[in-house]
């Protein structure tokens, strides 16, 4: 027996939904039901079907509108969306903030460096300069040894000079 497809109205479901839903008639289905309805006829057609057939349309299931025009309602989701465009500038400044103090940080650690260079450099100039004060006191003493066998040797040849003369 070969599987040929059903008819559009062929199944008693069909005729019975039918017999029901004139098209001139609003009536009203949730998308709960018309998705139970079309599951168990096992098709899907029967939610346009029956969309076309009632007053509700395939946008307004799509897209269902969840806010309440009641003024206590209104007045909450305001509030509410109040508080979440102020948390987001609260985010906003936080991550400024963060980024300000990783720049403070990097700033810091790069003067940090800056400040042992220059450190380093004024321990090494006084190196150098106890090094030059060092060698003077030796050429100071070495010269006042100098000045002394000078002294000697010019007493010595003054009296060489004298015993000869």
């Amino acid at each position: 027996m070969s599987r040929l497809p059903k008819l559009f109205f062929e199944t008693s479901w069909e005729s019975f939904i039918l017999s029901g839903l004139p098209h001139s008639s609003p009536v009203s289905f949730s998308f709960p039901q018309l998705f139970y309805l079309s599951h168990h006829l096992r098709t899907y057609r029967w939610v346009f079907y029956l969309l076309s057939s009632t007053s509700l349309s395939l946008e307004s299931l799509i897209h269902p509108q969840h806010f309440s025009t009641k003024p206590e309602t209104t007045e909450v989701r305001e509030k509410t969306e109040v508080a979440e465009a102020e948390a987001r500038n609260l985010k906003e400044a936080l991550e400024k903030a963060e980024i300000a103090k990783l720049k403070t940080k990097a700033n810091l650690s790069l003067e940090k460096k800056k400040r042992k260079a220059a450190q380093a450099k004024v321990a090494e100039a006084k190196k150098k300069a106890e090094g030059f004060i060092m060698e003077a006191g030796h050429l100071t003493v070495e010269a006042f040894k100098a000045s002394l066998e000078f002294i000697e040797i010019k007493v010595w040849i003054g009296r060489k000079a004298f015993e000869s003369g």
